[in-house]
């Protein structure tokens, strides 16, 4: 992904310094990685001046789950 990114050899050699591959690295949180989730796309961009990332993924989820997530925002959007 640096190939695509760097402008010129010196970037791609200034962020392979500065060791940015590993510190590009996370985990998918937990809730999501329990769906087993196939990721499609993936893409850096700016967020205010800030180094943001999409991430299409997709997964197949029985209904009951889809049930339990829907019920849990419609309990969150309830007032009291």
């Amino acid at each position: 992904m640096l190939l695509l990114l760097a402008r010129s050899e010196g970037e791609l050699a200034t962020a392979l310094e500065m060791n940015l591959p590993n510190k590009l690295t996370i985990s998918i949180p937990k809730d999501y990685a329990d769906l087993s989730p196939t990721i499609v796309d993936a893409a850096f961009r700016s967020d205010q001046g800030q180094l943001a990332i999409r991430i299409d993924m997709t997964a197949l989820i029985p209904p009951a789950r889809i049930n339990e997530i829907l019920g849990g925002l419609v309990k969150s959007l309830k007032k009291p």
